[in-house]
């Protein structure tokens, strides 16, 4: 089968078993509560830092991928 790419699939499988590990924690709970606008008095500083956590996710993504396929 050459249209199915294996290390892709590898690739979505740990990240569907981590994102599982996550919420059975709680991580996303604690993490919507730590952002979330009440906490805070301004909603553009809200908006910046889930921008922030965005963005640090990304580059975590970009590195790992990088580090496992090359």
């Amino acid at each position: 089968m050459e249209w199915l790419d294996y290390e892709t699939l590898v690739l979505l499988f740990g990240m569907m078993i981590v994102v599982a590990i996550l919420v059975e924690t709680g991580v996303f709970d604690w993490i919507a509560l730590k952002v979330s606008p009440s906490n805070f008095s301004n909603l553009l500083i809200s908006v910046w830092l889930v921008v922030l956590v965005i963005m640090k996710h990304k580059a975590l993504k970009a590195t790992l991928s990088k580090c496992i396929f090359n």
